[in-house]
């Protein structure tokens, strides 16, 4: 309901919807989650989430520019929610989601300052790393050209704990497998001197 009526909503309205519902899922009552994630249904809510996210264009003005981060924010916030459901995660790969979201996250980083999208990127990597919960992510992101090395990117630039938490568990989904080993260090060389580094400094 929400998706299909976001243009008439406030943007206000729109989180307290969208973090009523979180609240309720992410709360204490394991039961309740665990029906949600589990539940098997008709609803067509990841066609029109990946239409609405293949809408999100690079802006060429200042209204335009506070439009896509709102429309961003909105859509990302719903996708969310929606993945934690493990039938919603399969539509969405068989419907090529995760490239459009690696193209939404990059668009971000092109487009604004980091300081300006850093909520609507959260977003997005969160729902990015919730792709991953099927092993049919992992041959999506890597037949990308700059999937897997965006993700490593934001793992040092970001300077954000979450952002690079969730890189981290997306680049290591995809190297916990033989078979793709040696599809991410041909993609991205610099990563294990990168881990190294992180280890000597401290990071986690």
């Amino acid at each position: 309901w929400l998706l299909r009526y976001h243009e008439y909503l406030t943007g206000k309205a729109a989180l307290l919807i969208i973090e009523a519902f979180r609240q309720n899922i992410y709360s204490s009552r394991v039961y309740e989650r665990t029906a949600y994630s589990s539940a098997r249904h008709s609803s067509n809510i990841m066609e029109q989430l990946v239409k609405c996210i293949r809408g999100i264009k690079t802006p060429h003005s200042a209204q335009e520019s506070s439009q896509v981060l709102a429309n961003a924010g909105t859509f990302m916030s719903v996708l969310e929610i929606a993945l934690i459901n493990d039938q919603n995660v399969d539509a969405g790969l068989a419907l090529n989601l995760l490239p459009d979201l690696v193209r939404c996250i990059l668009l971000l980083l092109s487009a604004y300052d980091l300081k300006q999208c850093r909520g609507e990127l959260k977003l997005s990597i969160r729902c990015l790393t919730y792709c991953f919960q099927s092993s049919k992510a992992v041959e999506s992101l890597l037949a990308l050209p700059n999937g897997i090395s965006t993700a490593v990117s934001l793992i040092e630039s970001s300077g954000d704990e979450e952002i690079a938490a969730n890189c981290l568990k997306i680049v290591r989904t995809c190297l916990a497998s033989d078979r793709h080993y040696s599809k991410v260090v041909q993609k991205v060389p610099s990563l294990f001197a990168m881990l190294v580094k992180m280890v000597a400094t401290g990071q986690e």
